[in-house]
């Protein structure tokens, strides 16, 4: 690799793992060759081992002050336990085995979001990300809410599956099912002295009170107000279809009694479809999107022939709420590393990974 291509790409790099500094539950990579990939593995092997001694001496000398990893893993322990937090929530809502509370948690925790851009078109079927972004991101279509369900309820030990039926008006309409709002509340159980005692852990400086931009929304609105009589009316897009016919359920056996779930409906009861009539077999699931990523390079003499150094296809439901970073990393050991000239180092591999919660 000549200086030149290496500068290039170590600026590009640079930019692109900004964002990726501070790593919020695990990392799974992607190095762009097999070969890098053992040798950064081992370094990654090395560095985890140097960094727990590296915690291990820090807790000693503290004596017993809280030590660096250990207030990490108490922010996150207290963080899962925060009223926001969706998939600590469901777990807890499966140990208790209850079908009326698993589908509560569905039905008022997770956010309905349209089928299709334009109306309910393809309701039964569509997928926006699939089950775990769904959980992860506390929204999605209903096909994908009620898969959630139909997980969770396997979890606990129900049967169930998903069914399609046709909405009742009476009962049941689109701005229903879409408009409605949902607080989410960050706060984690931590007693001030102990907030304190973390932060300080961390080098953290104590919180400060921030002023809310535009809290009621009054100035956004006069905003979009002006800048929408400025369109041409000719030029508008067709209105959003809050038409609502046939959606999809979950029927579910428990104790050998056949309940039907809906929960796009936020205010429908355990039981109670809001259907015309009987629910009937629903057709799979359409495919969940993936998302491609993929990193190319060119040379100074052939800048218009592109080459790929490093791509990799994700399950969108994998990254939604997590992030990709792309790092380039010395295919040298850790410790080998630590002894070496930067002006000996003359090899970066590209290396993307997921960083986010639940990641090991």
């Amino acid at each position: 690799m000549t200086l030149l291509r290496f500068l290039a790409l170590s600026v590009l790099g640079a930019f692109t793992t900004l964002a990726a500094c501070s790593g919020d539950g695990g990392t799974k990579g992607t190095p762009s060759s097999a070969g890098a990939s053992g040798e950064a593995g081992a370094a990654d092997s090395e560095a985890g081992a140097a960094g727990s001694e590296a915690g291990a001496a820090g807790s000693e000398a503290g004596a017993g002050s809280l030590g660096l990893f250990e207030a990490f893993e108490r922010a996150q322990d207290l963080v899962r336990r925060s009223p926001d937090h969706l998939s600590a929530m469901a777990d807890a809502v499966v140990e208790t085995k209850d079908a009326q509370k698993i589908f509560e948690f569905v039905r008022d925790q997770i956010l309905t979001y349209p089928p299709s851009i334009d109306g309910f078109g393809n309701c039964v079927s569509a997928q926006r990300w699939g089950v775990r972004g769904t959980l992860r991101g506390g929204a999605g279509t209903p096909r994908e809410k009620a898969e959630l369900l139909v997980s969770l309820y396997a979890k606990a030990g129900f049967e169930a599956a998903v069914v399609r039926g046709t909405a009742d008006p009476t009962k049941l309409d689109g701005k229903q099912v879409l408009l409605r709002a949902l607080d989410r509340t960050l706060a984690p159980p931590a007693t001030p002295d102990e907030a304190a005692e973390i932060r300080r852990a961390l080098g953290n400086a104590p919180p400060t009170a921030r002023e809310m931009i535009d809290p009621k929304g009054k100035q956004a609105k006069a905003l979009a107000d002006s800048l929408l009589a400025l369109l041409d009316p000719a030029a508008a897009v067709a209105a959003f279809d809050f038409t609502l016919t046939d959606f999809p359920l979950v029927r579910v056996d428990v104790g050998g009694t056949v309940k039907f779930a809906n929960v796009i409906d936020p205010d429908a009861a355990f039981g109670e479809p809001g259907t015309t009539k009987d629910p009937l077999a629903a057709a799979a699931a359409d495919d969940a999107p993936s998302v491609l990523v993929r990193l190319e390079g060119a040379r100074a003499d052939k800048p218009f022939e592109r080459f790929t150094l490093v791509q990799n296809t994700y399950a969108a439901e994998d990254v939604v709420g997590r992030r990709i970073n792309l790092n380039f990393a010395p295919p040298i050991a850790t410790r080998a590393l630590v002894g070496t000239l930067p002006r000996n180092i003359n090899t970066f591999v590209p290396v993307l990974s997921v960083a986010g919660a639940a990641l090991t």
